[in-house]
């Protein structure tokens, strides 16, 4: 019987958490190959958070081979963005620049890897380097399942049509299936390979060493980040300082302006912007408008407002987060609210209800403790240095 399943990963995400007997596992490996202890508590925690996904791919790999699945089985790994660099995201995409939330290739260029028996015996163990997007991978299960990737109805309905590539054919063949076919990866980047062009202020727009953060990371965070560009209150931005510049600086902010022109085969790195070159003038013009006629045409739904019924319905439901409209049928199996939580759950909604009618005062208050934790320091306690092990530092 033909199976589809999908493992979606929450482990390589903050909050960093792991447990314990993983952070001894991970010493343990490092000591085994004469490696220096880890001397950042958050460099330690992501890779004993890593270890934790490998032992795990390796279990049901081997629920696979044991049930005698694996020689019929393709199996598809991905992640959809570069490491977080910000503290404590405490990601490392060195030697690429930048990181999440950036165009980018830190923030773009992920780890993937395709394995299984389904993989043709001559193309096991080889590189492909053809661009793949994550939006081609629903494409290409449709072609392998022998089935069209295109949804009239939702076309009816006005919605955008399914612009992934089928890679199948391309990645058994090592040839691109994008050769020629530009890639939008944002409103403020387009890839024609090997060309790449990326527009306006760009957040943690530099590089990190091979061991990021470190002790300089953590002795430096509170003057000069990285901070975390996406921090909100009731979906509405928070800042760090009321000094532009020095909140741009805590997010390590560099601008393109009109374009950064980059050739990503020959430096993967971005270290050389070839916008002012006057042979590559034309192209930097021709991505520039290829990259505005697509956002003309950039799926951006209304993904309506934010409901404070969300939050009830989730006290009422034991704490549990999840559908909040029409959503009756949809909780099942939950142990009735004994009457302590029920009491309780009064007190929350009060606060809550509260909060929801004085949003802006709400949100007021907010802003004004992240601008004192950070002029006072404390935002420091989000890593930590192990003077004991750190050695000569590498560059932030």
């Amino acid at each position: 019987m033909p199976l589809f399943h999908v493992h979606a990963f929450h482990l390589l995400h903050t909050p960093l958490e792991i447990p314990l007997a993983y952070l001894d596992k991970i010493d343990q490996i490092v000591a085994s190959k004469g490696g220096k202890p880890f001397d950042d508590r958050n460099r330690k925690m992501y890779a004993a958070m890593v270890l934790y996904l490998d032992d795990t791919v390796g279990e049901l790999v081997g629920v696979l081979q044991d049930r005698k699945m694996w020689e019929d089985t393709l199996v598809v790994f991905l992640s959809d963005n570069g490491g977080p660099i910000y503290i404590p995201g405490s990601a490392n995409n060195y030697p690429l620049k930048a990181g999440k939330y950036a165009d980018f290739e830190g923030g773009v260029r992920t780890n993937s890897f395709v394995s299984g028996g389904f993989i043709p015996e001559d193309r096991r163990g080889s590189v492909h380097t053809g661009v793949v997007s994550i939006a081609d991978w629903y494409s290409t299960f449709c072609h392998l399942a022998g089935v069209p990737h295109a949804d009239p109805i939702a076309e009816q309905a006005g919605l955008p049509v399914v612009d992934g590539i089928p890679q199948w054919d391309a990645i058994a063949n090592g040839t691109d299936a994008r050769l020629g076919v530009p890639l939008h990866l944002s409103n403020t980047s387009l890839l024609s390979w090997p060309w790449k062009l990326v527009l306006g202020t760009q957040p943690y727009a530099r590089w990190q060493g091979p061991l990021y953060p470190n002790c300089s990371t953590v002795s430096n965070y509170t003057k000069l980040g990285p901070n975390f560009v996406d921090l909100k209150a009731f979906d509405r931005k928070l800042i760090y300082t009321k000094d532009a510049k020095a909140n741009a600086a805590l997010e390590w902010q560099d601008t393109c302006g009109a374009g950064c022109l980059y050739n990503v085969r020959d430096d993967p790195t971005e270290h050389s912007d070839l916008a002012a070159i006057v042979t590559h003038k034309q192209r930097l013009v021709n991505m520039q408008n290829q990259l505005a006629e697509l956002n003309l045409h950039l799926f951006s739904p209304d993904r309506g407002a934010p409901s404070v019924t969300a939050c009830v319905t989730a006290l009422d439901k034991g704490g549990f987060m999840g559908p909040f409209a029409d959503s009756e049928d949809y909780y099942q199996g939950l142990a009735p609210l004994t009457v302590k939580q029920r009491a309780q759950n009064l007190v929350e909604k009060e606060a809550i209800e509260a909060v929801n009618n004085h949003l802006n005062a709400s949100f007021d208050v907010i802003q004004a403790a992240i601008i004192h934790l950070q002029s006072t320091g404390s935002m420091g306690n989000l890593d930590s240095c192990n003077a004991s092990t750190s050695g000569v530092s590498t560059s932030h």
